[in-house]
């Protein structure tokens, strides 16, 4: 079998809930078949080659956090492959393990300047966004498809997720008043959403680093912050395994260690 031939028949088995994924998948495939033939029989394709696609990747300077994410469009290719018999083994590849990036939080003094900018330029959906994010910790592709039947008795229920984790996060009363009294669903895209946060940050002079989804980021911190017993907020945050959610405890030590050299 071909690789464009592979491509073709993991496409048809798509479902409502992967067409999504498939649309972001859509660059990866353009990239990978821009350096590997369509016509490649996918028995062909071997640690060598998969490793020089790579080699590839980094030479045009793509970063690790760019590259992970093509190569496992093609790795998940060549596993759908092997699972159906049409290949005898999975290409092994080695990658230099991802550095933990620091994770960028913000303040509730920066968030009211956001609030103001959009109030101002009259950014109702993005005005929403924040909100919901500061105030919750949701993912932004969480908040883009909230419904009105998902805010029910003062909680906010979210059923699909990226860790598939169905879960169920309490609204802050001043929230909850403003999605009661406002709220419709969004009409506005990710890219959009984006753009205006990247250009109030820009005519508000804030740090370059902050983005959207910093807000979920400043929700976990501001919870570890006050103490909050660590197992509530992997709960609050919808991580599937705490090991995420220890990573905003090395933020709540930084700002310790801070404390005491500022003495």
């Amino acid at each position: 079998m071909q690789l464009m031939e592979l491509i073709n028949e993991i496409e048809k088995t798509l479902t409502f809930e992967t067409i999504q994924q498939y649309r972001v998948n859509e660059s990866k495939k353009h990239e990978l078949l821009s350096f590997i033939s369509p016509h490649t029989d996918i028995k062909k394709i071997d640690s060598k080659l998969c490793n020089n696609y790579i080699q590839h990747l980094i030479s045009k300077g793509n970063q690790l956090t760019t590259i992970y994410p093509k190569w496992y469009y093609l790795k998940s290719l060549l596993t759908y492959a092997y699972h159906n018999k049409l290949i005898d083994a999975i290409p092994y590849v080695k990658l230099s393990k991802k550095k933990n990036k620091e994770k960028t939080i913000t303040d509730k003094k920066t968030v009211l300047q956001l609030l103001k900018w959009c109030k101002n330029n009259k950014q109702q959906d993005l005005r929403f966004i924040i909100l919901i994010g500061f105030y919750t910790g949701l993912r932004i592709d969480n908040i883009l498809s909230i419904q009105s039947k998902q805010i029910n008795n003062g909680y906010l229920r979210i059923w699909k997720n990226k860790s598939d984790n169905p879960y169920s996060i309490p609204i802050k009363k001043r929230l909850q008043t403003i999605l009661n009294k406002n709220f419709k669903p969004f009409t506005i895209k990710y890219q959009q959403a984006r753009y205006l946060f990247n250009k109030a940050k820009k005519e508000l002079n804030l740090d370059s680093s902050i983005t959207l989804h910093s807000l979920r980021h400043t929700f976990c911190s501001r919870l570890i912050e006050t103490g909050t017993d660590i197992r509530v907020v992997q709960l609050l945050a919808g991580h599937k395994n705490i090991t995420t959610t220890q990573i905003y405890t090395h933020i709540k030590n930084k700002q310790l260690e801070l404390a005491i050299n500022n003495l």
